[in-house]
């Protein structure tokens, strides 16, 4: 149904209020579900934290005076694995739930700094957190989680302070793939930005242990 106001313009009414609860409760209910499922040791799920095991090997490694890139599987900054290297002190189930939880709350806290930004409902954001995207990060504790993180930092930081926002951007060069986000942000900050953001990256490919 539409409502027609004087001058023949339509508005469609917005959905009511009930109707968008429901959804954003079934939402949450699959990835309750969805979570209960990834964490239940009695279903074989071989992507369960098999990005995280990837990343603690590498930190382990790093801890043990050794090249990170033994693990043939990790291709990430050494800079990542030294700041894995907290979590490869501890045994690894709780290192593993640990970890998931760090990146869970980074979701959550990169969620947040994006409505600030953008002055996003908080069905969006409940949204977006109950996606596929997230849910598949989190379950196997995969580095997009930081990288968007990262990006939602970056864009907070950038317009007032643009050499940090700008090096923070730079490091989704974490996940190559993703640092072409980053570009409209950088381009549009100071120009004071750009060598910040060239120089994330570099810091970290470069830094060793």
């Amino acid at each position: 149904m539409q409502v027609s106001l004087a001058g023949g313009t339509a508005l469609r009414p917005r959905t009511p209020i009930r109707w968008r609860r429901l959804g954003l409760a079934v939402a949450a209910s699959l990835a309750i579900a969805w979570l209960v499922t990834m964490a239940s040791p009695l279903i074989e799920n071989p992507i369960r934290s098999y990005d995280a095991n990837v990343y603690l090997n590498a930190a382990g490694a790093v801890l043990h005076g050794q090249d990170p890139y033994v693990d043939a599987d990790y291709r990430y900054w050494p800079a990542f694995a030294m700041l894995c290297t907290p979590f490869a002190v501890i045994q690894r189930a709780w290192a593993l739930r640990l970890f998931e939880g760090v990146l869970l709350l980074g979701a959550v806290a990169g969620v947040g700094l994006l409505r600030r930004r953008t002055g996003a409902s908080r069905p969006w954001a409940i949204g977006i957190l109950c996606g596929f995207p997230f849910l598949l990060g989190l379950e196997a504790g995969q580095a997009s989680l930081v990288v968007f993180f990262l990006y939602a930092l970056g864009l907070a930081l950038a317009p007032k302070r643009p050499v940090l926002g700008g090096f923070v951007l730079g490091l989704m060069g974490l996940k190559p793939d993703l640092l072409p986000l980053a570009a409209p942000a950088v381009l549009g900050a100071r120009w004071r930005a750009i060598p910040a953001a060239i120089a994330g990256p570099a810091y970290g490919r470069s830094c060793r242990s």
